[in-house]
């Protein structure tokens, strides 16, 4: 310790002592630091630690893993030296080798993180959350992000021989691990099926929008939106692949022919549950093609989005009329669309019959009191409803006033969303809290019936120790 004396002030230097361990931390802190930049490994110190002769094996033999095929005899034979060898190769392998060769979801998983952003990576997952699919996991990640970049950076119109080849190439390597496409931004029109879906037999989700990305000068409205020979390789898909479960083609321009085309493909198909069609132009002749679709016995949608499609009168009462018969439909969302206040009530009227639907979006139409009414008779019906949207909408005072007496009478609906629709605060209060009562009432019933259910459990797993004790 050292002093020294001013004339005002005394300041005390101490100096800081360091273990030996410390420097070798440090040390190695900097070294890695240095190998992460990229420094060429003769200008790096030397690691203070020798590695094991083990390590050392695992590191050459991931240096020449391309060229020793039967390096994965160990994942068996030797499986801590196998994991060693998988955590050291380059994640710039190619796909030819790590597709066929390496399963191990770790490797996969640095490839994901070497390749995008945390940020891009918890985009890719639909929950939110930075978690691989259940299945195919990381791979599944990789490769299904791997083939749309590639979709999406073809340039023409059409694909070239080389392109073709490449895409047949890289479907046919990792086919078995593709279950989901999603190409916001495809600009190449190609024959969807014999080029790609052929190719892939496991596919289930698949979202498409013909659209560019930052065009700038360049625009063409011709880069944008469906063709009749997209129309075609979509109806093709459509009665060729069972595997498909979910189809979503926003954005498109689709029109009422362009529809028809595409709901050609669903006559026969029984497997498709989600169809997402919004933000086109399908107009009433669409709405009514669809509608013929929803009237089969056998059709398998779930799920159908609508929205933004200049839907007016006829083709509301074309789908009111469909689903009035329909019972596998539990959700379907009109909204943004121009069904006028006596279509509306026509709509509500012809979905009375109907016992499947939960989840109905009506929001921004042009409903008024008279549907309002129509409405109110709908919930007093024997209606399964549990989530209605009706914000936007000019359903006045007297239409809130009839929304009460019909939200009162329903035992199904749990969510309502009246806002901007021109309803008195008393009435919005009034809707409030009878959608509170009523999800508070259902909330009880379901712990008193879990509450049942496990009372049952134990009095019978107490009544069989009782049987064993005593040989009652």
């Amino acid at each position: 310790m050292k002093a020294q004396v001013g004339r005002s002030a005394v300041r005390v230097q101490v100096t800081k002592r360091t273990n030996e361990f410390h420097d070798i931390r440090l040390r190695e802190l900097k070294r890695e630091r240095e190998c992460l930049r990229g420094a060429p490994t003769d200008q790096v110190a030397p690691s203070y630690f020798v590695p094991s002769l083990k390590e050392i094996c695992a590191s050459t033999i991931a240096d020449h893993f391309e060229q020793l095929p039967n390096v994965d005899g160990l994942r068996e034979l030797a499986e801590d030296l196998y994991h060693l060898i998988i955590d050291q190769l380059p994640t710039d392998l190619k796909l030819t080798v790590s597709v066929p060769r390496v399963k191990t979801q770790d490797y996969w998983r640095s490839c994901c993180e070497a390749r995008w952003s945390v940020g891009q990576l918890t985009s890719f997952a639909k929950s939110g959350k930075l978690d691989p699919p259940q299945r195919g996991g990381w791979k599944r990640v990789y490769l299904e992000r791997n083939l749309e970049e590639m979709l999406m950076s073809l340039d023409g119109t059409q694909l070239t021989e080389e392109e073709e080849s490449k895409l047949v190439q890289l479907c046919t390597l990792c086919g078995a691990e593709i279950y989901s496409l999603t190409l916001p931004y495809q600009k190449c029109h190609f024959d969807l099926y014999e080029s790609l879906f052929s190719k892939l037999p496991h596919l289930e989700e698949f979202s498409l929008t013909y659209s560019v990305l930052n065009a700038a000068v360049t625009f063409k409205l011709d880069m944008i939106g469906f063709k009749q020979s997209d129309a075609l390789s979509i109806q093709r898909i459509l009665k060729a692949c069972p595997s498909l479960r979910s189809l979503s083609l926003p954005g498109n321009r689709i029109d009422g022919e362009l529809v028809k085309a595409i709901l050609a493909g669903l006559v026969k198909n029984n497997t498709l549950t989600h169809l997402d069609l919004s933000h086109n132009k399908i107009g009433d002749d669409g709405a009514a093609a669809l509608g013929v679709i929803l009237s089969k016995k056998d059709v398998a949608l779930k799920t159908i989005d609508l929205s933004d499609n200049s839907i007016r009168g006829d083709g509301a009462r074309s789908l009111g009329r469909a689903l009035g018969g329909n019972t596998s439909v539990e959700s379907i969302s009109l909204r943004l669309n121009r069904v006028s206040d006596s279509d509306g009530a026509a709509f509500f009227e012809l979905l009375q019959s109907n016992t499947s639907v939960g989840k109905l979006d009506m929001s921004n139409n042009q409903l008024g009191p008279e549907s309002a009414k129509s409405i109110s008779e709908f919930l007093k019906g024997e209606t399964t409803i549990v989530t209605l949207t009706l914000a936007g909408n000019s359903l006045k005072e007297e239409g809130g006033k009839m929304l009460v007496d019909g939200i009162g009478a329903c035992n199904s609906l749990r969510y309502i969303d009246v806002r901007s629709c021109g309803i008195s605060d008393h009435d919005v209060l009034a809707i409030e809290k009878l959608a509170q009562r009523r999800l508070q009432s259902i909330k009880i019933a379901d712990v008193e019936q879990q509450e049942g259910e496990m009372r049952e459990e134990i009095l019978k797993v107490v009544s069989e120790k009782i049987r064993k004790t005593h040989g009652v």
